[in-house]
C-alpha cells in the first residue's frame, strides 16, 4: 500500500526501480515468536553465533541497532552479550533503558505506520519488542556474572604466564 509516496515507503527510486538494498520486513504473529525464540536461544546458550538472520534483521530494522556491515560484522561487534543485552533495551542511538519499549508503543500507536505496514504486521512488531527488551532484562545479571568471572579466569591465566615469564608466581586466592 502506497500512502506517500517517498521511497522509505515504497522499496522504490522515484523512477519506480526498485531500492538496491532495502529490507522489507513483513512481520506476522509466528514469524514474530520465531525471532523472539532466537533472541532467547542466544541469550540461553550465552553465544552470539547462534543469531539468526531474521532475527538480525529485525533488531536492525526495527530496535535501533547499526547492521555492522553483516550478520557476521554484528556477531563480532556483539560477540560480548553483556553490552548486546543493554543495546537490546537502549537501541544504539541511547543510554535509555526503557528507549525500545517506548519505541514498541510508537510501533503499535502510530496511524501512519498501521496504514503503511498493516496492523499485524505493527502489533507483531511491538509485542516481539517487549518480548526481547523482557528476555534483555530477565537475562542481564545472570549474563553478566557468567562472563565476568570468564573474563576473570582468562585474565589470571594470561596474568599468570606473564608472570612465570620473569619468574614469579601468582598465589590462589585474593
Amino acid at each position: 500500500m502506497e500512502v506517500c509516496g517517498c521511497h522509505c515507503h515504497t522499496g522504490r527510486e522515484s523512477n519506480g526501480t526498485p531500492l538496491k538494498g532495502v529490507i522489507k520486513m513483513d512481520l506476522t504473529s509466528d514469524k514474530a515468536r520465531r525471532i523472539v525464540s532466537n533472541i532467547r536461544k542466544v541469550v540461553r546458550e550465552k553465544n552470539i553465533d547462534f543469531l539468526s538472520k531474521a532475527a538480525y534483521q529485525f533488531i536492525i530494522l526495527k530496535m535501533g541497532f547499526i547492521a555492522h556491515y553483516d550478520l557476521h560484522g554484528f556477531r563480532c561487534a556483539y560477540s560480548d552479550l553483556r553490552s548486546f543485552l543493554l543495546r537490546l533495551q537502549t537501541s544504539e542511538y541511547s543510554n535509555d533503558k526503557d528507549y525500545n519499549l517506548r519505541s514498541a508503543e510508537r510501533q503499535e500507536g502510530d496511524l501512519d505506520f498501521k496504514k503503511w505496514y498493516g496492523e499485524e504486521n505493527q502489533k507483531s512488531t511491538a509485542w516481539a519488542i517487549r518480548e526481547i527488551v523482557m528476555i534483555a532484562r530477565e537475562y542481564e545479571k545472570e549474563i553478566a556474572t557468567c562472563l565476568d568471572e570468564r573474563q576473570k579466569q582468562e585474565e589470571l591465566k594470561y596474568a599468570g604466564a606473564l608472570a612465570a615469564k620473569y619468574g614469579y608466581s601468582l598465589s590462589e586466592g585474593r
